[in-house]
């Protein structure tokens, strides 16, 4: 088994038992134990936990952060397609989200990685919400303080639905968490959008 290999059972292994068991209660025992392997073979590749963490944070970010480089002629269509791709994303990592309080208390590494991420992607969303003023979608006379509203309530939402989604819903698969929260999101956006944008936002809901 090549080395490349290696390091990315551990991370899939790793990132399989958080999603279902919480990153709080995994350890570098546990996830050599189900790949039958010494922890030593872990930590030649992740020193710690922390490091395996840290490299999933990064993973997300990356993905995301590909996503949201929107081009200058973003649609109201477009902008909420990047949210539902970015939510996709979220899902597939999120033990990050649901033990995000956690990792932000307890992880010097995670936090290292989280914050400078999350200035940029606060900058993205504003800057994706003035396209959308400037294209005719969104109310072109939103003043800074609504901007602010809502690029804080949309890294809110992106930040803990899939938390609430956990203690509302249980067990309920990904379409029912999808269904509900993306909508939300669409709704959160309908009293600020123009009437084109409004169109939109119906069509992204009537599809869900």
């Amino acid at each position: 088994m090549s080395k490349n290999t290696t390091k990315e059972n551990i991370f899939n292994q790793a990132l399989r038992m958080f999603n279902e068991q919480g990153i709080e209660y995994v350890g570098m025992r546990e996830i050599a134990k189900e790949l039958d392997i010494r922890v030593g073979n872990i930590t030649y590749y992740f020193p710690t936990k922390d490091d395996i963490v840290a490299a999933i944070v990064t993973e997300l970010a990356d993905a995301n952060n590909t996503i949201l480089e929107a081009g200058d002629d973003l649609s109201m269509s477009t902008f909420l397609q990047m949210y539902s791709e970015t939510s996709s994303n979220q899902y597939k990592y999120r033990c990050l989200f649901v033990s995000f309080v956690y990792l932000m208390e307890h992880n010097p590494k995670v936090k290292e990685v989280y914050i400078p991420n999350q200035e940029k992607r606060y900058k993205t969303i504003r800057k994706n919400l003035k396209l959308l003023m400037q294209n005719g979608y969104m109310d072109a006379s939103l003043n800074d303080r609504t901007l602010d509203f809502l690029v804080s309530s949309i890294s809110l939402m992106s930040r803990f639905w899939l938390s609430e989604g956990r203690l509302r819903f249980n067990d309920a698969g990904k379409r029912t968490l999808f269904k509900h929260y993306l909508e939300l999101f669409a709704l959160h956006l309908h009293p600020y959008a123009t009437k084109q944008g409004r169109r939109d936002i119906d069509r992204f809901i009537d599809d869900l």
